[in-house]
């Protein structure tokens, strides 16, 4: 995807770290919770919102794309979701922190205590 340095930033602001391992080093990338795939630029527009994307190492990134045990554990935890769910509405898990969060779309997450 692509994003600039400033959109990246407060993602990593949000975040902190990987929500799969809790790296905070220079492997962090934005993921896409929800797929880009094929479609028209309204639907682009609401698969970059801040809701729908997540900061993953590269490894888990990797994993997420390739690992179909891993891609489950990405479904369960939130950190895929069907393209057609509404992002800011569907819980992700943070496995380091261990809480699960719902994510708007002005860079906030709210952890959800009793979920």
């Amino acid at each position: 995807m692509t994003m600039n340095k400033k959109q990246f930033q407060l993602l990593l602001d949000r975040d902190g770290h990987c929500w799969h391992c809790g790296s905070t080093g220079d492997d962090l990338i934005p993921q896409h919770r929800a797929n880009r795939g094929h479609g028209g630029a309204s639907k682009l527009s609401e698969l970059n919102k801040p809701s729908n994307l997540i900061v993953l190492c590269s490894q888990a990134n990797f994993e997420l794309e390739h690992s179909a045990a891993f891609s489950e554990r990405g479904k369960l935890f939130g950190w895929k979701i069907s393209r057609y769910a509404n992002a800011s509405t569907e819980p992700v898990f943070d496995a380091w922190k261990g809480v699960w969060c719902i994510l708007t779309n002005d860079y906030a997450r709210v952890e959800l205590h009793n979920y």
